[in-house]
């Protein structure tokens, strides 16, 4: 299954980041859910929550 998402690291501009893909430093992307993504961290796993909005301007598939 393909999955990405589009994040912003430390007022970098935002790009789209591949599963298991690199994000910063020593950080990939792990999981990209419905309402947050997943970073690995030297193995510790942290949850992103995305910030909420009135509207929805995106889609999950």
């Amino acid at each position: 299954r393909r999955a990405a998402a589009i994040v912003s690291v430390g007022g970098d501009g935002s790009r789209v980041v591949s599963l298991g893909a690199a994000i910063g430093e020593a950080a990939k992307l792990a999981e990209v859910r419905a309402r947050s993504i997943v970073v690995d961290r030297n193995g510790l796993q942290r949850e992103v929550a995305l910030p909420a909005t009135e509207k929805a301007n995106a889609f999950v598939r």
